[in-house]
């Protein structure tokens, strides 16, 4: 029961912030229903020509592009913590290169704790602050 009521609480606020064109942390491009792409993962940059990219849906919800496979799941924020939970991926093979990468993405995101905004990119931290994935806006 605790879990339907935060569920409806984080798509409520979420609901309003996206109708109000407000972002969580204040700044521009939106949170919400924007694309992000990572810049770096892990501080080991990016696979060139790959996109690991992320939407955080009004809804409560994540979507994306892991490298070589799309990506969805459930996200929880709460101020500036963010959990994502039952993330689930399509199963296509790429090369290797791009797998390891779209692994370290996958397990970046499950590692994931908190969010913050600094210069219009958005960092994911894990539950130390460590820094685990650096998103640019796709447009930007």
């Amino acid at each position: 029961m605790t879990s339907v009521f935060a569920a409806s609480r984080v798509l409520a606020v979420g609901a309003v912030l996206l109708a109000s064109g407000c972002s969580l942390l204040g700044s521009r491009p939106p949170l919400l229903e924007t694309l992000w792409v990572a810049a770096d993962i892990g501080g080991a940059g990016i696979v060139d020509r790959t996109r690991s990219t992320m939407r955080l849906h009004a809804g409560g919800t994540v979507s994306g592009d892991s490298g070589c496979n799309q990506y969805r799941g459930l996200a929880k924020i709460d101020g500036k913590s963010l959990l994502f939970d039952e993330l689930v991926s399509t199963r296509k093979a790429c090369s290797a290169d791009v797998m390891d990468q779209e692994l370290r993405f996958l397990r970046a995101l499950s590692a994931t704790r908190t969010i913050a905004e600094r210069d219009g990119t958005l960092q994911l931290s894990d539950k130390s602050r460590q820094p685990l994935v650096r998103f640019v806006p796709a447009d930007g």
